[in-house]
């Protein structure tokens, strides 16, 4: 019997990342299974991107129509703690990251969150995969033993962060080279101790990061130095199944990541917002303008009305609203360190996943090769305040890995993007040019971008805007080329009766590949 074609498209932020899913997928795997062992993939060859010590999303579409997410970012730690104690004598750093338009953040033990990437890649292949986690690890093993090619943008966040990543001496091990200087793009990073926890993981699952050996080493790093994870914060960590937030825009169907998170429903803001937009064939700069309000008005609320997660789910019915939609609309008339990877098969199987861990600590766990996130230390990821969350409870977010969907021409798109605040309009941005402006994937990630936010109107080049329609107040901050402050969105596509797309953003390092088998 001559045997059936399988077609898959997968991107994502590195090389090694995207050939392990294609050699996934060569074995018979899933889309799930080729987004899992890439994920991992990118833990050992996108340092500083992801880690074990983060957390992330994923939102998945099964053969059968069915979409979830699921969310495996990090919580907040304390458990058994007297936190208000614990936060007269809290010890953290604050510093600028001289990156993009620059950015203040705070690095420490005691900024790090209880991790959840481990528990979420592992629930993802359990509930969806169709290989087994020994499998699916083994080329990311390899990969940290044989060392992977270290990028442009990780030389790059390297070189502009060194006074968080080399805060300790296994930090400095860990990235430096053996000078103790920044190593160059193009140089073999080898991860040995990294590797070795991987095997444990390969062999015992994600327990041993919560309560094995791993999770000993976890608690004694950040006991012995200010942080807050407890033995009781990892026992008790889960990766929780999520109805998807869904909307329609220009008759395609969207879902993407639900609160307590936030940054699917300022995606899904905007969308509705500019839904009110008639496009001629090109964005004009009187366009750009509004749309850039539309961009400065979903972040002021993003900023100012979800100030506590418990209540973020009332809040998004409010602002997702068409009424609002319409008054936001009105407004802005003229008269103001992540990764992502997408990936699919011809099954209909669709998958994107958003993974992080800040802007890194600088409190890497000794012998495991694990980088810890500084989700506490992020000001937006914080709207009530530094530690004034309830232990356990999720932080927010604003990854916001998203599937668009086109009943009439079984036309899927899987797409997503590091970035912060800059998710959210950068896949706006990427929505509408595939939508309104009928450009195919590799054109809509090149197209230049804009953000405006606050009083600073960020644009890269070949963006006009009409300075006219804008406050007094507002700052044009011009880019020379096409930057990585703009997100770096990793892309697939596949249409009933054409060959699958992957497509990677040329603002950050990535891979994009199709196989048909």
């Amino acid at each position: 019997m001559k045997r059936k074609t399988k077609q898959y498209a997968i991107a994502s932020c590195t090389r090694e990342a995207t050939s392990i899913g294609i050699e996934i997928a060569s074995s018979g795997g899933n889309a799930a299974d080729v987004a899992v062992g890439a994920a991992f993939g990118l833990i050992v060859s996108n340092v500083l991107m992801c880690s074990l010590g983060g957390g992330g999303f994923a939102t998945i579409r099964t053969p059968d129509g069915h979409v979830e997410t699921i969310d495996f970012f990090d919580v907040m730690p304390g458990k058994g703690l007297n936190l208000e104690y614990i936060k007269k004598y809290v010890n953290v750093q604050k510093v600028h990251l001289d990156q993009g338009v620059g950015l203040e953040a705070m690095c420490g033990h005691a900024t790090v969150g209880v991790p959840g990437t481990a528990k979420g890649l592992e629930l993802i292949l359990n509930r969806y995969g169709t290989m087994p986690l020994k499998e699916i690890i083994q080329p990311s093993i390899d990969f940290a033993k044989k060392g992977t090619k270290i990028s442009e943008t990780i030389r790059h966040c390297i070189d502009a962060s060194q006074k968080i990543h080399f805060r300790t001496s296994y930090g400095k091990k860990l990235l430096a080279t053996p000078d103790g200087g920044i190593p160059e793009a193009g140089s073999i990073l080898k991860q040995e101790d990294l590797a070795n926890t991987l095997e444990l993981i390969k062999h015992y699952g994600s327990d041993v990061i919560y309560k094995g050996h791993v999770a000993e080493a976890i608690v004694d790093e950040m006991q012995q130095n200010g942080g807050l994870i407890t033995h009781k914060d990892l026992l008790t960590y889960e990766a929780i199944i999520r109805k998807p937030l869904k909307t329609s825009y220009k008759g395609k169907i969207i879902w993407t990541n639900p609160p307590p998170s936030v940054g699917g429903a300022t995606l899904i803001e905007l969308l509705n917002i500019v839904s009110h937009f008639k496009f001629d064939k090109n964005m004009t700069s009187k366009d750009i303008a509004l749309l850039g309000k539309a961009q400065n008005l979903a972040l002021k609320d993003k900023v100012t009305k979800y100030l506590d997660v418990e209540t973020n789910e009332e809040v998004t019915k409010e602002l997702l609203s068409s009424e609002y939609a319409a008054k936001c609309y009105k407004q802005i008339l003229p008269s103001p360190n992540t990764t992502h990877l997408s990936a699919i098969d011809a099954t209909g199987c669709a998958i994107g996943i958003t993974m992080s861990m800040g802007y890194d600590s600088g409190a890497p766990i000794p012998k495991t090769g694990i980088l810890m996130n500084n989700t506490l230390g992020e000001m937006e990821l914080n709207p009530k305040g530094f530690l004034c969350a309830t232990p356990g409870s999720r932080l927010t977010s604003g990854m916001a890995p998203s599937i668009m969907f086109d009943e009439n021409k079984f036309d899927i798109v899987v797409l997503g993007s590091p970035g912060a605040s800059r998710i959210s309009t950068c896949l706006m941005q990427i929505i509408l040019n595939i939508t309104d402006f009928k450009m195919d994937l590799l054109t809509a990630l090149s197209a230049p971008r804009f953000h405006y936010e606050g009083n600073t109107f960020a644009i890269e080049p070949g963006i006009d805007v009409d300075r006219s329609l804008l406050s007094k107040e507002t700052t044009i901050w011009k880019f020379n080329e096409l930057d990585m402050y703009f997100g770096g969105s990793q892309c697939v596509r596949f249409e009933k009766g054409k060959l699958p797309e992957a497509a990677t953003d040329l603002r950050r390092s990535g891979s994009a590949q199709t196989l048909i088998r």
